[in-house]
């Protein structure tokens, strides 16, 4: 199966969910998680739409050790910005995993992550400014820690929906796609987004850390 694993709809920063999905089924996806900040909604509402994709509830969260996305929960999270370990205790008390999101753009690797280890790495994500490095860095990030490796476009427009994805064994539903992860049944692919869409996103990102540096 080929499912981006990470895209934002309209419900945040993203666009429609019927763009979305044409778009996600032109570059031939089986699925896809709508992983909206803070919100499960996009993935709910997207559900509703299609029976044709493989719907993946998810959300961004925004934490003291970078962003994570948030899979299978049938729940928002309590909060769009939580501390690290409450919010690896809160997903797993809900029978979800974590996946550290775009980890190339930590300036550390954050000893957090080694005490308690997301359940897998963003080691392909189409924003990346550098894209080659962006692997590169992402990919010694999921061998420190041992952990599966996965594919995400970070799409906030539909047509850069299924630029990078993650190659799955079969599955039938969102809990046996959450399983294949946990057992390192992944292989992440991708291209980069244009040019300008990284620089744009890469210039929003970086003015995003210099205002809330002193938040998580």
């Amino acid at each position: 199966m080929k499912i981006d694993l990470h895209v934002h709809s309209v419900y945040s920063d993203g666009d429609s969910l019927e763009k979305i999905i044409a778009f996600a089924k032109l570059r031939g996806l089986s699925g896809l998680a709508i992983c909206d900040h803070g919100t499960i909604k996009g993935a709910i509402e997207a559900s509703k739409i299609t029976k044709d994709l493989l719907i993946v509830p998810g959300a961004e969260v925004s934490t003291d050790t970078g962003h994570v996305l948030v899979l299978g929960v049938q729940e928002s999270p309590p909060r769009e910005k939580m501390e690290y370990f409450e919010l690896i205790d809160w997903v797993k008390e809900r029978d979800g995993i974590t996946v550290l999101a775009h980890p190339a753009t930590l300036l550390k690797l954050n000893q957090k992550l080694l005490e308690k280890k997301v359940d897998a790495v963003e080691v392909y994500n189409s924003l990346y400014p550098i894209f080659w490095l962006g692997i590169k860095i992402s990919n010694a990030v999921a061998e420190k820690l041992q952990v599966s490796k996965v594919g995400g476009s970070d799409a906030h427009r539909a047509e850069n929906v299924g630029l990078c994805y993650t190659i799955l064994p079969p599955c039938n539903n969102a809990d046996e796609l959450i399983e294949a992860i946990k057992r390192k049944q992944t292989k992440p692919h991708g291209t980069p987004s244009p040019i300008l869409t990284r620089l744009h996103t890469t210039a929003h990102f970086l003015k995003t850390m210099l205002l809330n540096h002193t938040e998580i």
